[in-house]
């Protein structure tokens, strides 16, 4: 390539190459004006700058971070609800015996060597149960009853009763009573008890009238009782015109059996464990009773 033609590209290369290093400059010269604008200077970021942003977001990001933890209710070691609180919709009347004082406003009858105590050496519903018992050897007439009156604004047609229930011990040919609903008439009273007996659960019947007479019956549920064991019990008694009793284990339901009550009585007194035992050592956990008017 000779002289001329080097003045000539090079006479290209400037008329083409000046504009595009011009246009370069520019933008360098632009961008180093538009990081100056955002970048505050000594009077620092104006509101809404891109130094504002990043500060927030660094805060909220730090925030984030130190921020504790929300519980998640289904973590394992999240508290569950009081078995009471828990359910929906409510009973008429329940009890977990996990409360202060455990046995709300029940009453407690315990006399000659039967009782009946919270406990927390065995519950469904922690932390603790009722515990029901009688020591070999005291004297006939042991008493180990919680009692409540319930007010009820007509005579019901239907009661249910439903407890967790473990048996520790009985004795032989001595009933064992679980749970009893007592029906006043006048100044006479009809008491359809929920009991054990030689193995198996029993409905009895009992009438105590005014004048001192008595009497009672008892039928067999056909189901046996579980020694150590936690078993749901739930005791129905219509009380319609059918006036029947049902009895459901874990939700296996016994044969129906039939029971008398005259009409016109009042509200019933609902009474847990047993209100007069005769002889031997007996004793069973309760848990989570509840009674539902129908």
């Amino acid at each position: 390539m000779d002289d001329e033609d080097h003045s000539l590209r090079n006479a290209g290369l400037i008329q083409a190459g000046f504009p595009a290093m011009l246009s370069a400059t520019l933008l360098v010269g632009c961008s180093l004006m538009a990081l100056s604008d955002f970048s505050g200077g000594e009077q620092g970021a104006p509101d809404g700058s891109v130094s504002d942003a990043f500060s927030q977001s660094t805060d909220a990001t730090d925030a984030a971070i130190d921020a504790p933890a929300v519980p998640d209710p289904t973590d394992g070691d999240a508290t569950p609800a009081p078995f009471c609180a828990s359910l929906s919709p409510q009973p008429s009347v329940c009890l977990d015996f996990d409360g202060d004082p455990a046995f709300g406003s029940w009453n407690i009858d315990n006399a000659r060597g039967a009782k009946v105590e919270a406990s927390s050496s065995a519950f469904v519903s922690a932390p603790q149960a009722a515990y029901f018992s009688r020591a070999a050897g005291a004297a006939p007439g042991g008493v180990m009853v919680l009692r409540y009156a319930l007010v009820t604004a007509n005579a019901p047609n239907e009661l249910v009763l439903e407890a967790d229930v473990r048996i520790e011990k009985t004795t032989p040919d001595d009933e064992l009573d679980i749970m009893t609903v007592i029906f006043p008439f006048g100044a006479d009273s009809v008491e359809l008890q929920l009991s054990t007996l030689d193995g198996t659960y029993r409905l009895q019947q009992w009438s105590f009238l005014a004048d001192g007479g008595n009497g009672g019956n008892e039928t067999s549920f056909q189901r046996p009782i579980a020694l150590g064991k936690w078993q749901h019990l739930r005791f129905t008694l219509k009380l319609g015109a059918t006036r029947k009793a049902l009895l459901e284990i874990d939700g296996a339901p016994a044969p129906e059996v039939s029971f008398t009550l005259p009409t016109g009585f009042g509200s019933p007194t609902l009474e847990l464990g047993d209100g007069y035992m005769e002889g031997g050592a007996s004793a069973f956990f309760m848990d989570n009773f509840t009674a539902t008017v129908k």
